[in-house]
């Protein structure tokens, strides 16, 4: 499959064997490219994070609670 946004023309791609699978990795060749791969990152990391709370059988104050603990300790360095 050929990649067809901008993005792709930051990216290298790489090739290794983990656990008897073999995984090709793209990543970008400068600074601006590794920049927005942190943020496409972040924005999944974030997405994932949203879902698994959503998913928790409790009230939603709770949920909110635990969210700002994780703000927190992001912002104190944890």
């Amino acid at each position: 499959m050929l990649c067809r946004t901008k993005f792709c023309a930051y990216l290298v791609i790489r090739e290794e064997v983990w656990q008897g699978v073999k995984v090709i990795m793209h990543y970008p060749q400068t600074e601006q490219g590794r920049r927005e791969l942190k943020k496409r990152i972040a924005s999944v990391h974030t997405e994932a994070v949203v879902q698994y709370l959503t998913k928790l059988p409790y009230p939603k104050e709770q949920k909110l609670a635990l969210l700002q603990a994780i703000r927190d300790d992001l912002d104190n360095g944890k």
